[in-house]
């Protein structure tokens, strides 16, 4: 903005403190090096299109980033609740897993609460009589056998509570699989918005080049408007002043 508007009003000075460092800033974008080195080396007004196209350039560039920003935000929150659902949901199949051994041991006449030894509680359903293992031991006559509503009915005490248990556990991770494919497509809908930013973005810097009001600057000087009121114009008409607060905020 320093330096269109200096341009605009013919009052380029390569010795003014503003108009180095905006010279210097502007220096290292590749479409500015030429004209910025004639300005700081022989004091050369820049091309005023050059400067207005490389500032819309560089505030769509800032623009694109946010949304980028803003869409990995959400990308990340989604990820974290999947990763939770994740960590959810197998605990939930731990709570079933424990429950159905629990219920197992303590359906059989002598059963007693197996505790930590669930932890190599196994189950063979391969066999056409299921075989549960405990501490490798199987357990006779194994109650995972019989369908559930034979166990709910005709199952007492603590191993009725467990089957219930193990039920409310599969039940909750069954749940928490949904929340999950819920959160893929969220995630899939943000990545279709990264791409359609891109594009949007893309063709949003193929217009800055191709509409550029320079004919409009043109037709200011052909109808005579003094330099100075050209460059207040220009810098109200395209709200540069806001642009830079919002840049700088």
């Amino acid at each position: 903005t320093t330096l269109l508007t200096a341009t605009a009003g013919g009052t380029i000075d390569p010795e003014d403190d503003d108009i180095k460092k905006a010279a210097v800033i502007a220096r290292e974008l590749p479409s500015l090096a030429g004209d910025m080195k004639d300005l700081i080396e022989s004091a050369k007004t820049p091309s005023v299109g050059n400067l207005l196209i490389e500032m819309r350039h560089q505030i769509l560039k800032l623009e694109y980033a946010k949304r980028l920003r803003t869409l990995a935000g959400e990308r990340v929150d989604i990820l974290k609740a999947k990763y939770d659902g994740f960590r959810a949901e197998g605990q939930r199949w731990l709570e079933f897993a424990d429950a159905m051994c629990s219920f197992a041991v303590l359906s059989t006449p002598d059963g007693k609460w197996p505790g930590e030894a669930c932890d190599t509680f196994t189950v063979n359903p391969a066999s056409s009589v299921i075989e549960c293992r405990i501490n490798e031991n199987p357990i006779p006559n194994c109650a995972l056998g019989k369908p559930w509503n034979e166990n709910i009915r005709n199952t007492s005490g603590d191993a009725k509570r467990e089957i219930y248990k193990a039920l409310v556990a599969y039940l909750q991770a069954q749940a928490l699989q949904a929340s999950q494919r819920e959160q893929t497509f969220r995630e899939i809908d943000v990545r279709h918005r990264e791409t359609m930013a891109a594009k949007e973005s893309a063709l949003r810097a193929w217009d800055n080049l191709v509409e550029t009001p320079i004919a409009q600057l043109d037709a200011y000087f052909q109808a005579g408007i003094k330099a100075k009121e050209i460059a207040d114009l220009f810098v109200k008409a395209l709200g540069l002043s806001a642009i830079v607060i919002g840049v700088t905020e």
